[in-house]
């Protein structure tokens, strides 16, 4: 099927095995909180300016300064299951098909202040 699953919370995630790219980043942030490390949901509600184009979710984690210049940031970690390759906070996130700025900046990313 084309159509992102409606699968959302922690649980259900779990129990069906999948869900959209907002389900796995809820559980991820879920997870990373779990362990006391700072998270948060980032996403775009529609892609474009327009709900029609579709959105997406994805995870933050905060890095506080490790004595590096810019240490202190939110870093992105994309939770897709799709992804053929696994995600850590050290690759470039534009190197994802989200930065692509044709999409900006109509797209407006929204993410909680911690």
């Amino acid at each position: 099927s084309s159509q992102t699953p409606l699968i959302f919370d922690p649980m259900s995630t779990i129990a069906f095995g999948y869900a959209s790219c907002t389900g796995t980043s809820i559980l991820f942030c879920n997870a990373l909180r779990a362990v006391g490390i700072p998270a948060r949901v980032v996403g775009t509600p529609a892609w474009y300016g327009n709900r029609t184009q579709g959105n997406h979710n994805w995870v933050e984690v905060y890095v506080g300064n490790n004595g590096e210049e810019n240490g202190d940031a939110w870093k992105f970690l994309e939770p897709s299951p799709a992804l053929p390759n696994v995600d850590t906070i050290e690759a470039d996130p534009c190197g994802r098909w989200f930065c692509d700025p044709s999409r900006y900046p109509a797209s407006k990313v929204y993410a909680a202040k911690m």
